[in-house]
């Protein structure tokens, strides 16, 4: 049923039946260099499905206005949870990541040797399945003479290489299949309409609005030394500085 905006939610599970759930409600946490979490309410006249058959299933969340979908979500099921029975329905929560949320689980131990930092994170998503990746890389990454992984997930592995790098790494589902980006800049992400804002809305509206906004300010370091020592030559001490500006209150 369609409200009074337009909108209208429909989700997929896997090769579960399309009339089987309804959307009761979702949360979508999507952020930069990290995998996305959407939390999907969901409601079904059948008490009895089975939590594991749902597990790794492929997801789709659309979201329809006047019939026509805006956009789409799509991942695997992370995790099940059967709620509460009523009269007829009974509650379903699936928590949905991209299908490379799995790096979080495997931990490993290994070095790297003479090879670039797209090099190594090329083989390493190959080697756990993630094809679909995309590097838009616009300054060519520096070789590293050595490089560990000790003991760290492959997603810490593969986050902590794109920091020390200066790249982020985000979702690209335009053309309808999810894509793991990895850049350096962020001259191709997509870019949002202007929307305006409105603290005090009510009811149903039809346009994107702003309705949320804090102003936050805390306490960071402004210098940073790093320092060094090579035992070919132990009375050399390298050392590099950097300052920051204090930026002025209202900056």
């Amino acid at each position: 049923m369609l409200c009074s905006s337009g909108l209208r939610f429909t989700a997929r599970i896997g090769g579960v039946p399309a009339d089987v759930f309804v959307v009761v409600g979702f949360e979508l946490t999507e952020t930069l260099s990290s995998p996305f979490r959407l939390t999907l309410d969901l409601a079904s006249y059948n008490p009895d499905l089975v939590l594991t058959d749902l597990l790794e299933q492929p997801t789709e969340l659309t979201v329809w206005q006047d019939r026509t979908p805006r956009r789409r979500f799509a991942g695997v099921v992370a995790e099940a949870s059967r709620g509460d029975s009523g009269h007829r329905r009974s509650r379903y929560q699936v928590i949905v990541k991209p299908p490379w949320w799995r790096l979080e689980l495997v931990h490993a131990c290994r070095m790297f040797q003479a090879q670039a930092t797209d090099t190594i994170l090329r083989g390493l998503l190959a080697e756990r399945g993630v094809t679909r990746t995309r590097f838009d890389l616009r300054r060519p990454p520096a070789v590293r003479e050595y490089c560990v992984q000790y003991r760290e997930s492959d997603l810490a592995f593969v986050h902590r290489l794109a920091a020390e790098e200066g790249w982020h790494y985000r979702i690209d589902a335009t053309d309808g299949r999810p894509a793991l980006v990895i850049a350096d800049h962020h001259g191709n992400a997509p870019h949002l309409a202007p929307a305006p804002y409105n603290a005090h809305t009510g009811g149903s509206i039809r346009q994107p609005a702003v309705f949320q906004f804090h102003h936050h300010r805390r306490v960071r370091a402004t210098s940073v030394v790093l320092q060094d020592y090579t035992f070919k030559k132990p009375r050399l001490y390298p050392v590099a500085c950097a300052n920051r500006r204090r930026s002025s209150p209202t900056g």
